[in-house]
């Protein structure tokens, strides 16, 4: 990104704010293209307005500026490009779009929080600390929140079983043997091997054409200790066994594939809203909002171990 050869970017020939704003004519932050409701996910996740010297290059992302002065801060130590400073001057421009649009719509404080309400009160300083006093006083939002503790369960074990993975075998007493296999079970034999419905051992299934049925590579006895360390997880979560349909299965796969930091971000954890409510609030639609985040982060949100034992 050039903002001219002539100037000296060791001075401070350009304000903060003129800084700031040559970023923003040029679309070149990803940070600076996040909606509000994408801005307040962020800094539940990750409050950057805490860590100092942060800058964000348009190509190296956001990480903390080795050299302590200021000065040096405009410059990505990396690559070389130009850098946009998360110093008080960005802070403050971020809490005056925040306030525009909680002005605009007073249930967006509301609606973030029925998300995270497992998380404690964010405690923000500066230009941001408005945002922690709004927090603390919004109403309960209506609608019932997600049952996020029973979707990840069933979604890491369906992911477990149906994704693939290495599998390891032993040859006698001292040899190993690893061999990549697609997934451990098709889909709908997870399902079913969750569901507590397993085959006896040696027992031939057909379908209506004429095909013989194979559960691939997994005996009757390593299916039974499948469900039963599944039935074990949500003894230990919920206090009960739990009984599992295909398509609460099927969509708690799809809904932890979409659990990135990216999606979750830009889009949020998918709440379960009120019956003849609208999908989404026009405040969430950001149109380019998920390269922002993708270029800062590029993990999973709330990584889960996989299951023990398995």
């Amino acid at each position: 990104m050039g903002v001219g050869n002539v100037i000296n970017l060791y001075t401070v020939e350009i304000s903060a704010e003129g800084w700031l704003t040559l970023f923003k004519a040029r679309q070149r932050c990803p940070l600076l293209r996040l909606s509000a409701p994408a801005w307040l996910r962020l800094l539940i996740l990750r409050p950057l307005c805490h860590e100092p010297q942060l800058i964000c290059c348009p190509y190296c992302g956001i990480y903390e500026h080795p050299l302590a002065n200021p000065t040096w801060h405009r410059v990505c130590v990396r690559c070389d490009h130009y850098a946009l400073p998360l110093d008080d001057t960005f802070w403050r421009d971020v809490s005056a779009r925040l306030r525009r649009a909680w002005y605009q719509d007073r249930t967006l404080i509301a609606r973030i929080k029925q998300e995270w309400e497992d998380r404690p009160v964010p405690v923000f300083e500066g230009p941001l600390r408005w945002v922690t006093e709004a927090w603390r006083h919004a109403p309960r939002h209506r609608g019932r929140p997600p049952a996020d503790g029973r979707r990840t369960l069933v979604g890491v074990w369906m992911e477990f079983l149906t994704k693939p993975c290495v599998r390891v075998r032993a040859d006698g007493d001292t040899h190993l043997r690893f061999e990549e296999v697609p997934s451990l079970l098709p889909q709908r034999r997870a399902i079913q091997t969750l569901q507590g419905d397993i085959p006896e051992e040696g027992r031939v299934f057909w379908t209506a054409g004429g095909r013989r049925v194979i559960f691939g590579a997994l005996s009757a006895k390593e299916l039974h200790e499948i469900m039963q360390a599944f039935q074990a997880g949500a003894w230990r979560l919920f206090g009960k066994a739990i009984e599992l349909d295909e398509r609460e299965a099927r969509m708690a796969l799809r809904w932890l594939e979409r659990q990135t930091m990216p999606s979750v971000v830009t889009d949020g954890p998918t709440p379960r809203r009120p019956r003849n409510s609208p999908s989404a609030s026009p405040a969430d639609r950001s149109p380019r909002g998920g390269e922002g985040a993708q270029a800062m982060f590029g993990r999973r949100v709330g990584e889960v171990e996989g299951p023990a034992g398995a």
